[in-house]
């Protein structure tokens, strides 16, 4: 629900956007962008993923596209988290 919300508040702010539920299916957009001539400018990604951990996907993300900006959202109050976010 977050992650709809978020998507449809960008889109109503002129932003293209494209959502994703799934790490899998994240990182191959990203990998399907980075290639190309329109790479994403920004990735937004939730801290804590329903079966996945979104540090983990960060640090992928990061290896594909290290030139994109990524910008780290949680509902929950881990400070160490947060921190290791900052880090990568």
């Amino acid at each position: 629900p977050t992650c709809a919300s978020l998507e449809s508040h960008l889109q109503r702010a002129g932003a293209a956007t494209m959502g994703t539920q799934t790490r899998a299916q994240a990182l191959e957009y990203l990998t399907q962008r980075a290639y190309s001539s329109r790479p994403f400018d920004a990735v937004v990604l939730d801290l804590w993923l329903e079966h996945e951990d979104g540090l983990e996907v960060l640090r992928s993300a990061r290896k594909i596209a290290p030139d994109t900006s990524y910008v780290m959202m949680s509902g929950e109050s881990n400070l160490r988290a947060a921190v290791e976010a900052i880090r990568l």
